[in-house]
């Protein structure tokens, strides 16, 4: 079996989907060396980076951009189609829009999200307004063979916008093995982290974009100061243009002691920073999955989630969670770990059994 996967839209950004593509991949390739995996990469970056070489994999570099979805689509057209024509594959594979349409092949698309789509995130702009992201995400489900969710949630999303047959969820597999790190918290003298100092802090996961919510832990902080309670908080995350309008909010609230801001950092020191924290804060409005939420399950943190349906989907409905609207009631959560019964806010690792990669990456091959 010969297999196409479209890559062109992973690059050295640290994201969901390409923590999926790295673990997932990889795992299949190693497991089924039957398959013939053809990992089409992005003009702007090696896939050799994160995909291991191995006799069934062969990497083909294109001249499409990852992070310019339009130059991406119009060298997709004109070239990726003579390429699949010359490999003659079963599958192909791609998790970015807009799809292209193959004929003659069994096409599988991957949505990790409709945040485009969402109303009321006000991610839709001039150049990507909502109209036209629900255009191309309704060409993609009308030429997609199977489609992929990562939860049930965005798979219920994309059927209230367009009711289709083919979809199956197939979640996102844990990052890190905790069994298997050999971190204790006496090795944390050893990192640059200065947070890790700090005897309270909260920990938060996730690129600084708007929709991750962090203003609403900012000034949760804001208030927790104001009555005289002293923590920390840590923000983790890809450095974005957002962070400087967030680093300026901390600034005016004079928290810039009280908040530690890190981006590209090793997976050894933010598995230090779940080890340490005292509990993990997920305040997002929006989300597809949130690959950050099970690895604190797994690293068995204090969780405090913002009321969200994904959410309450990944745990079973075993969180403790909180209106993403409202600083006051994340710092009502925030006093109670402090103060009160703290092991209510452990979530029980059982619920993370359906994110084993072995599971994960049958239900994807069977697919083929």
């Amino acid at each position: 079996m010969k297999v196409v996967v479209n890559g062109t839209c992973i690059n050295g950004i640290e994201s969901g989907a390409k923590n999926r593509f790295r673990s997932i991949y990889n795992f299949i390739i190693n497991k089924n060396p039957n398959i013939h995996f053809y990992i089409l990469e992005p003009k702007d970056y090696s896939l050799e980076n994160i995909i291991n070489k191995k006799e069934n994999v062969s990497f083909i570099k294109t001249k499409c951009l990852s992070y310019f979805a339009f130059q991406r689509y119009l060298w997709s057209i004109f070239t990726i189609p003579r390429i699949i024509k010359k490999i003659q594959p079963d599958v192909y594979e791609q998790s970015h829009l807009p799809l292209l349409k193959i004929p003659n092949v069994k096409i599988i698309f991957t949505i990790h999200d409709i945040r485009y789509s969402v109303k009321g995130l006000s991610l839709h702009g001039l150049f990507r307004p909502s109209f036209i992201s629900n255009f191309f995400l309704a060409q993609a489900l009308k030429n997609s063979d199977k489609i992929i969710t990562v939860s049930h949630t965005v798979k219920n999303e994309i059927n209230k916008l367009f009711q289709n047959n083919n979809t199956e969820v197939v979640y996102n597999p844990i990052k890190f093995d905790s069994n298997n790190l050999m971190l204790k918290k006496e090795l944390t003298q050893n990192s640059s982290l200065k947070v890790l100092n700090e005897e309270l802090f909260f920990l938060s996961v996730g690129s600084f974009e708007k929709r991750k919510n962090y203003e609403t832990i900012i000034f949760a902080a804001y208030l927790l100061n104001k009555i005289g309670i002293n923590v920390k908080f840590c923000f983790v995350g890809f450095q974005t243009e957002y962070l400087k309008y967030l680093k300026k909010i901390i600034k005016n609230l004079g928290l810039s002691n009280d908040i530690f801001l890190y981006h590209d950092i090793s997976d050894d020191d933010l598995a230090k920073l779940y080890i340490n924290c005292y509990a993990f804060i997920y305040a997002s409005k929006y989300e597809g999955f949130g690959i950050p939420l099970i690895e604190a399950i797994n690293f068995n943190c204090n969780i405090i989630l913002s009321n969200i349906r994904v959410f309450r989907e990944i745990t079973d409905n075993k969180g403790i969670f909180f209106n993403n609207k409202s600083p006051e009631d994340l710092c009502h959560r925030i006093i109670e770990t402090i103060y009160n019964e703290i092991n209510k806010f452990k979530i029980n690792k059982n619920v993370l059994d359906k994110f084993t990669l072995d599971k994960i990456t049958n239900k994807i091959v069977e697919l083929y």
